[in-house]
């Protein structure tokens, strides 16, 4: 009985080691409850296996978008005749300096409402299933050279074959203030 729990100890440990995220050095990161993360987790699971998806309920009040897919949605109707405000992200170069991208903001309802109608329309030209998962190390080190701000859990990314959404909740676990698209998003060296 002793050697069996023993060798289920050791088999917990080295899947929770196969499993654990990786955190790269210097960027700053907040674990949150198994129970918030798990809260936030369901909540994306319901949402992307919708088909359609329906992006209607994952955002507040306030929400930013990542350069991408900003820069294709920003072209798309509704988006294109609205006056969203910038959210200007600059990522320091290894050669000093900054490079500029540029995001948006979406304050109101009826900025969120169309910004969910253009998402939703970005995400099912490709119509393939979502895998949802912890950021990896890669992921991390992109988004935190573009925030000003530790990283909170729960954080996420909704994964398929061309779309790699990263979302950044507010702490209730309900709600998404950052989104990107980080399958073209690399690190330059």
């Amino acid at each position: 009985m002793k050697k069996i729990t023993y060798f289920l100890i050791a088999a917990a440990i080295f899947i929770s080691a196969m499993t654990a995220q990786e955190i790269p050095p210097g960027v700053r990161y907040i674990k949150a409850s198994d129970e918030l993360n798990g809260k936030a987790l369901k909540k994306l699971e319901t949402i992307f296996c919708q088909n359609p998806i329906k992006l209607n309920t994952l955002f507040g009040s306030k929400v930013v978008c990542g350069p991408q897919p900003w820069l294709t949605l920003k072209k798309e109707n509704p988006l294109k005749d609205m006056n969203i405000t910038p959210a200007n992200i600059f990522v320091p170069k290894s050669t000093g300096g900054a490079q500029k991208f540029e995001g948006a903001l979406f304050q109101s309802k009826t900025e969120i409402t169309a910004f969910c109608t253009s998402m939703e329309k970005y995400l099912e030209a490709d119509g393939s299933a979502f895998k949802i998962r912890k950021p990896n190390s890669i992921e991390l080190q992109i988004y935190w050279a573009m925030i000003p701000y530790d990283i909170t859990e729960p954080i996420f990314v909704a994964d398929n074959k061309n779309h790699k959404l990263l979302m950044h909740f507010l702490e209730d676990g309900e709600t998404v203030l950052w989104i990107g698209d980080f399958n073209k998003m690399h690190i330059k060296n």
